[in-house]
Parts: structure tokens; C-alpha cells; sequence
């Protein structure tokens, strides 16, 4: 099955090695992502959690200044402005609520036809 993907634009950019990336591509989270974003930052606060978990989603970055296809790192992430943050974890936050109507969908689609 492929992963639900989205392009969020950021307000401010991300900095990796004094590069601007304006433009972040998410996938959609596994369980495996879960277990090892926990074991990066053991047991904490949400925001830890959830800033490795986009750590792990993230599969591109692009801007002016080129793409950047990862790995993406805790400390990147840590750059970044308030206002991008929630941006990020609004999308991550809607590919979750897409992949679960996709899995409803599926569900219902596969009933009906039983």
C-alpha cells in the first residue's frame, strides 16, 4: 500500500547547513515510526515525541536553495519557528485523519462486496 503523502509550505524555511527549505513533504506514519520516534526520545513530552515523529515522516524538503532528501534530525526541526512547527503537526495530524478514512473506506468497500 503506498503512504498518503502532503507538501506543507513553510512560512520561515527550515535551515539545514545554512540552506533555506521552504517546502516539506510528510508521509503518513506507521507503528514503526511510533516505536522508534519513543525510543529516540523515551518516555517525555508530547512535543519530543511528535518532533521525532516528524523527523521520520519528513521525506523531502526543497526551497531556493535546492532538495534535500534527508536523513532529517531532531536538532534540524529544533530551527524551526513556532508558526512552522504547528504547520507541520496540523499536516501530520491530517494525514493521520486521511489514512484513517482511507482505511473506513476500504473496510466499508471490502463489506459490501462480501
Amino acid at each position: 500500500m503506498n503512504k498518503l503523502k502532503l507538501v506543507v509550505a513553510l512560512t520561515f524555511g527550515l535551515f539545514i547547513a545554512d540552506k533555506k527549505y521552504t517546502s516539506v513533504t510528510l508521509r503518513e506514519a506507521d507503528v514503526g515510526d511510533m516505536i522508534d520516534a519513543e525510543s529516540d526520545v523515551g518516555p517525555g513530552t508530547i512535543v519530543a515525541f511528535s518532533t521525532a515523529m516528524m523527523a521520520r515522516q519528513i521525506v523531502e524538503v526543497s526551497g531556493p536553495d535546492g532538495t534535500y532528501s534527508g536523513p532529517i534530525t531532531i536538532d534540524m526541526l529544533r530551527k524551526l519557528k513556532p508558526k512552522d512547527y504547528r504547520k507541520l503537526r496540523d499536516a501530520q495530524e491530517e494525514l493521520e485523519q486521511m489514512g484513517n478514512a482511507e482505511q473506513s473506506a476500504s473496510a466499508a468497500s471490502s463489506t459490501e462486496s462480501s
